[in-house]
């Protein structure tokens, strides 16, 4: 871990309400277990993706659908580490912003402080409802193993029923962060919603199994 993620983890032990020192120290266990489940398994995801699109490209009937997965193809190839870098960021960042109960500013989203709809440009309520799409999706494929995750979470937390604070490694936690981190490299939103949905098929069993190392890890404690 670096000097930046320890730095990050203290503020928030700072800032969260009611969570004491050693709860903060279990809570960092966690985020590192999980920091090391996902990358590995979107690595793998990331290095099958240039061959996928490929074969995609390959048996693509339109002109227009076959350049769109050359271009994925691409990305995926010549992005790739730029992707993982941005994910394992962005997600540290969300992870560290609800242990402390707040916001996080880079979240997506098409809605002000007063909880209004604002005007958004179309490229942003895309993303917004893919990331809620994908939320969805890794709920239902993982809901006993999210649900005991919450209750753990919430005890450790001091905030048995999640009122002001939301999972840190809830599931729009890691939707949030595979997104901005794809809006990270060059692709078009197009391209950049194509690896939302190789996300929804290949990283599924990956989310459930970090889940459940986790759970395992806290059931230890």
């Amino acid at each position: 871990m670096s000097d930046n993620d320890h730095s990050s983890i203290l503020n928030a032990m700072e800032q969260s309400q009611g969570a004491t020192p050693a709860d903060m120290r279990i809570i960092e266990r966690c985020r590192e277990i999980a920091v090391g489940s996902l990358s590995g398994t979107l690595t793998g995801m990331l290095e099958r993706l240039s061959d996928e699109f490929f074969a995609l490209a390959d048996k693509a009937v339109q002109l227009d659908t076959q350049h769109l997965y050359f271009e994925a193809m691409s990305i995926a190839r010549d992005q790739r580490e730029r992707i993982e870098q941005g994910f394992r960021e962005h997600f540290i960042r969300g992870f560290n912003t609800a242990v402390r109960g707040e916001t996080d500013a880079r979240k997506n989203s098409n809605f002000n402080e007063d909880g209004e709809f604002d005007l958004v440009d179309a490229d942003a309520l895309e993303e917004s409802i893919a990331i809620q799409e994908m939320s969805a999706k890794m709920k239902a494929g993982s809901r006993d193993e999210l649900s005991a995750l919450e209750i753990r979470m919430g005890v450790l937390l001091h905030d048995a029923e999640l009122k002001t604070h939301k999972n840190p490694l809830g599931a729009e936690v890691l939707a949030n962060a595979f997104i901005v981190a794809c809006g990270e490299t060059d692709a078009r939103l197009k391209v950049r919603l194509l690896f939302v949905t190789m996300w929804d098929r290949q990283m599924q069993n990956g989310v459930v199994s970090m889940y459940h190392e986790v759970n395992q890890y806290l059931v230890e404690k």
